[in-house]
């Protein structure tokens, strides 16, 4: 159903018209049929058969509250990256591919885990020839750091003949 229609804030004339707008304390002043609703109109004007009656007016139209935006709340904290195992405890393809791995298998017969990339042992299985190499079967050495060629040395030149 449609939200009902609600008159501008200084035609309120009912405690319902009042709260339905987030409104309280309405009230309506004998003398002057001004009605005032808190939180909702914002006017000033005094009432002589009440006179706790003056604040929350309804006798112009309200200025608009800014709109309500609810605070943002913070960012969680990054979460650590998971501790992977070591290379020869690799037990299944996204631990391989986390480690930049990949061509994932398993040896039925002796549950020898393969990675190629990130595993260097080798080990053959009888149920899957193809499987040997990048074989998870002991700590992967660490490559050697590169280091370039160094170009040899010019041949000596002969030292001169001294009369």
């Amino acid at each position: 159903l449609p939200s009902p229609v609600l008159p501008p804030d200084f035609l309120l004339d009912s405690s319902v018209q009042c709260t339905a707008r987030g409104g309280s304390f309405y009230n309506t002043c004998k003398d002057t049929g001004i009605h005032y609703c808190c939180v909702v109109c914002h006017g000033s004007a005094t009432c002589a058969s009440n006179t706790g009656l003056e604040y929350c007016a309804c006798i112009a139209p309200s200025p608009p509250f800014p709109p309500f935006e609810p605070p943002v709340p913070p960012m969680p904290p990054l979460l650590p990256s998971p501790v992977l195992p070591p290379d020869f405890l690799l037990d299944s393809s996204v631990q391989c591919t986390a480690r930049g791995g990949s061509f994932y298998n398993t040896c039925k017969d002796t549950g020898i885990h393969y990675c190629c990339v990130v595993c260097h042992g080798s080990a053959t299985c009888a149920s899957n020839t193809g499987l040997e190499y990048c074989a998870c079967i002991a700590p992967s050495p660490p490559f050697p750091p590169f280091e370039p060629p160094v170009p040899p040395m010019p041949p000596l030149l002969p030292s001169p003949v001294l009369p």
